[in-house]
C-alpha cells in the first residue's frame, strides 16, 4: 500500500517508468524516506553525499552490508546534517526479497529504528533490533554471511566425500536438507553447490 519511487544511476532502464526517479535529488522530491541497497562502502558514500547536502531532513535506511565502522561513520554525518540513519542490512536472496521472506537487522537511534521497523515489516519475516550502536547490525549481518560461506565449505567437503564413494550426490543433499539441516541455506545453496 505505499508508493515507491525508485533511482538506481546505473540500471535505470530496469526501472518501470511510471516509479523511476532521474536523480537522488528528484527521489527526494517525492519522499524522505530513502531505503538504500548499494553492493558496497564506497556505493554507500556515493549515495550519502548526495543525500546529506539536501537541506530537508532525510530518514535514510541503509539495507547494505557495509563494514560497521561505515554505518557509525554514516550516523553520524547524517545526525550533523540534520538527516536520520539507521543500518538495517538484510539476510536475503532478492526472491525472497520480493516474496516478503527477508530478515532486516536494525541498528541506529531507538526512535529512528522503530520507525524503519514500520516501513520494513511489509517487505519480512522478521526484523530484528540490535539496539542503538548503528554499526551492530553490520557486525551481526558479517558474522551471518561467514556462517553462510562456512556452510557451504562445510556442503561442498560433505558432497564430495560422497560423490567420491559413488553416492548419489543430490539424493544426499535432498535427504540432508529435508531433515537434519532443514533451514534455508541448506535447501538453497546445497543444491547449486
Amino acid at each position: 500500500g505505499r508508493r515507491v519511487v525508485a533511482y538506481d544511476k546505473f540500471a535505470k532502464k530496469k526501472i518501470p517508468e511510471k516509479i523511476r526517479a532521474e536523480s537522488i535529488f528528484e527521489l527526494t522530491r517525492s519522499t524522505k524516506i530513502v531505503v538504500s541497497f548499494v553492493p558496497n562502502d564506497t556505493a554507500l558514500r556515493s549515495v550519502v553525499s548526495e543525500l546529506l547536502p539536501l537541506q530537508e531532513e532525510i530518514f535514510h535506511i541503509s539495507c547494505s552490508t557495509v563494514s560497521p565502522h561505515l554505518s557509525r561513520e554514516l550516523a553520524y554525518a547524517h545526525k550533523k546534517s540534520g538527516h536520520k540513519f539507521v543500518a538495517a542490512p538484510v539476510f536475503a536472496r532478492p526472491e525472497n526479497l520480493r516474496d516478503g521472506q527477508a530478515c532486516f537487522i536494525l541498528s541506529g537511534a531507538t526512535e529512528d529504528v522503530q520507525i524503519a521497523r514500520k516501513y520494513l515489516h511489509d517487505l519480512a519475516e522478521k526484523v530484528v533490533d540490535f539496539g542503538s550502536d548503528p554499526g551492530a547490525a553490520n557486525v551481526v549481518k558479517l558474522a551471518g554471511n561467514f556462517m553462510i560461506a562456512s556452510s557451504i565449505e562445510l556442503i561442498a567437503e560433505a558432497l564430495a566425500l560422497v560423490e567420491k564413494n559413488g553416492v548419489d550426490r543430490q539424493l544426499t543433499m535432498g535427504l540432508m536438507s529435508s531433515t537434519i539441516f532443514n533451514c534455508p541455506i541448506f535447501k538453497g545453496y546445497g543444491h547449486r553447490v
